[in-house]
Formats: C-alpha cells, structure tokens, sequence
C-alpha cells in the first residue's frame, strides 16, 4: 500500500523543469517537427528541447568540473561559451523533485533555418543557454521522439555519408526508454548502413540495452562469421551490464574459431574483469595459436593494474619461447614506466 501510495503522490508532481539560465525558456505545445519549423524561420539561433523517460530510469549525462577544492556540475549549450573567466552554470534552485533525473533532456540547434547540432542532457543537469531562446515542448512521446531523431539520422547522412553527426542523436535513441528506440538500434545495425553507423549501434545496444540487448548482440555474434563487425560485437559484449557477458566473453577467448574475436575477447576481460581475468589472459599467451592473439593478450596484461600486469609481462618478456611475443611485452613494459621494468632493462643491458 506504501508504495502504492508513493506512486500516486509521484503521478500527481508537476514533471521536472530543466535547470536552464542565462536564456530565455519558451514553452511549446506543437509537434517537434513544427516547433523546428518556427524556430528555423527566426534569424537568431534558438533551441528546441523537449523531455523523454530515461531507458534505466536514471540518466547521468551532464558536465563535472574541478578546480582545486571545488567541484560542481552543469554544462554551456552553445559551442563558443567556455570556463573563462570563472564563469559556470547556474546550479538548481529550490527542492529537487523526486523524479529529477530520471529522464533525458534532447536539444536540437537551430540556425540558418535547419538543425545544426543535437546534444542530450539528464533533465536536472544545470544548463546555460548563453543567451539563447530554448523552445521547451511538453509532452512528447517517447516513440515521437526516437521517430525525430532516426529521420535526422538519415537525413544527415543523406547529406554526407562520411559525416559523424549521428553520434549523439544516437546515443539519445539508445537511452531512451520503450521498444521504439530499441527497433531504431536494430535498424542502424543493418547491412545497408554505413560502416561506422553499424558500429556505433552496436556498441549503445550493448551500452544500453541490458538483457534484450545482449541478447540481440550475441545472436548477430554467431551470425556474423569474422571480420571487424564481429570484433565491434564482442567490444559490446563486453559493455553490457547483464551477468551472462563475462562468461561470454571468457568462453569467446578460449574457444572462438575466428583469432582476432579471440584476441578482442582477451583485451576486453581485461577491461571488465581486472586482474581476476590474469590467469586467463596468461593462459592465452601459453597456449593459444596464433601470435597475433598471445600478443593482444600480452595488450591485455597491460590494461591490468600494475602490481599485477608488470610482473606478468616481466616474466613473459624472460622466458616466452616466442620471440614476437617476448618482444612486445617489452614494448608493452617500456610504456608502463614502471621501477620494476626499469630494473629488469638494466639486468638485460648488463647481460
């Protein structure tokens, strides 16, 4: 009944106002698309944002900074306006709403009559319009507004498709909330897009898309026979959140038939796993094949925290019967400008 009566009492608070200063906030209730349009028909450049459900339920997309003891939040939206000066957003004034942060904050740049840019924000991020009028539309649907952001997608790369302005509208699609957005992903995935486009799908399914997403990406894995795409998978693997992904990526290491997903698997349980993955990577240096993958894994050992990684590559680099292998744990031990390696180059100069 508590939570019940909680639910209730959230229903009836009015939505969360984005902390927005330094412009003037224009409330609209049109569609995207018409809001764009008035906006693209004034000869100053303007905003229009609107609020969409955050797919984790809590969005953490904002601007952190430090200076010596202080540290606050908040981001500039136009791209000349900077730190100088001391100057920094506004933070939230009153009580902060029980839902704040909850939702995402997706702003499109209006000047010279089309979009210019997109960005996105947790709806409780402190924003400075730099002077700037920001159109805020109510009441736009989640599916509304994945519909907008896929067009401009293919809008913009209708217009160049070298160009990487999709980057964010992306990642606006992939956190946003409802089986909309995760249909959008799939379909940037797609043979048809553009190379760098799949990629990045992929990667924000498995950034995003918890157990549905995994589980779409392991599909395509098994599908998808070698080459690059097949190591982008395994990278997205290795970024969702969900149990299965590090077994996954384990067994991909161990026993994939294709030797550059083997070695991708290695490099990334790296990543996420951290020194519990060491004797792993280790036995992938013994004993795999291919001494493309003993070298990515000896990558690996590097990525490790150095208490750990270093004396590894520093016994690999003494005693590895592979020369190749020998020699890029050097390299690899070289870069790490650690005491303990400095040590061992002396022992080999002294020899």
């Amino acid at each position: 009944m508590r939570a019940l009566a909680l639910a209730a009492i959230v229903a009836l608070l009015p939505l969360q106002a984005p902390q927005i200063t330094n412009g003037t906030v224009v409330a609209s209730t049109a569609t995207i698309d018409r809001t764009i349009a008035a906006a693209a028909s004034a000869p100053e450049p303007s905003w229009v944002a609107w609020k969409v459900p955050s797919v984790n339920g809590r969005s953490q997309s904002c601007c952190w900074y430090s200076n010596n003891n202080e540290h606050w939040n908040g981001c500039f939206i136009e791209p000349s306006q900077t730190l100088a000066s001391g100057a920094r957003p506004q933070p939230p004034t009153g009580p902060v709403p029980l839902e704040a942060g909850t939702s995402l904050l997706v702003m499109a740049r209006v000047a010279e009559g089309k979009v210019e840019r997109v960005r996105m924000f947790s709806d409780d991020c402190p924003l400075d319009a730099g002077g700037r009028t920001v159109h805020l539309i109510d009441n736009v649907a989640p599916d509304a507004s994945v519909r907008w952001l896929a067009d401009h997608i293919t809008a913009s790369l209708a217009a160049d498709r070298r160009s990487s302005s999709y980057n964010t509208p992306l990642s606006a699609i992939a956190n946003t909330a409802g089986p909309a957005a995760y249909a959008a992903l799939v379909t940037f995935t797609q043979p048809a897009q553009p190379s760098q486009l799949r990629r990045q799908a992929i990667f924000w399914i498995g950034q995003a898309r918890g157990a549905e997403g995994f589980a779409t990406l392991k599909t395509m894995l098994d599908r998808e026979p070698a080459g690059d795409l097949r190591r982008t998978l395994v990278q997205a693997i290795s970024r969702s959140r969900v149990p299965e992904a590090l077994p996954t990526l384990l067994a991909i290491a161990k026993a994939d038939k294709d030797p550059a997903s083997r070695g991708e698997a290695i490099f990334w349980l790296a990543q996420t796993a951290g020194k519990a993955a060491a004797a792993d990577i280790t036995a992938a240096i013994e004993n795999d094949p291919d001494t493309k993958v003993q070298e990515r894994a000896v990558q690996a050992l590097s990525q490790l925290p150095k208490d750990e990684g270093v004396p590894l590559l520093i016994g690999i680099a003494r005693t590895h019967k592979n020369p190749k292998v020998r020699e890029r744990a050097m390299f690899w031990l070289g870069q790490s400008k650690d005491p303990r390696a400095t040590k061992f180059f002396e022992e080999i100069l002294i020899k």
